[in-house]
């Protein structure tokens, strides 16, 4: 069995697993083995050709910066739309102005 990480992360929650638990196994577990970027499988399972590199998906940035400028006192202000990445890793870098 294989599968893309969004895929097998959705599953892990419906059925009732938190994501840190979810990152957790997906980084240390022992049966589960990353076979690309974004495609992760149980370990010595039989995969058929061509199925891991159906399963990569292109990565796709979204635009996150909505508009950004100056206050009257000379500080930066900048507004970002929140992507799905950042919710899911909490992490956001500033964007060069």
């Amino acid at each position: 069995m294989v599968m893309s990480r969004e895929a097998f992360e959705d599953e892990c929650l419906r059925r009732g697993m938190n994501q840190n638990s979810f990152y957790q196994h997906l980084s240390y577990s022992p049966i589960i083995v990353k076979h690309a970027e974004g495609v992760y499988g149980l370990r010595g399972a039989k995969i058929l050709p061509g199925t891991v590199s159906a399963l990569i998906q292109k990565k796709r940035r979204e635009k996150v910066l909505h508009d950004f400028g100056w206050t009257d006192d000379g500080k930066v202000w900048i507004a970002l739309k929140i992507s799905k990445a950042m919710c899911s890793t909490g992490i956001f870098t500033v964007p060069q102005l």
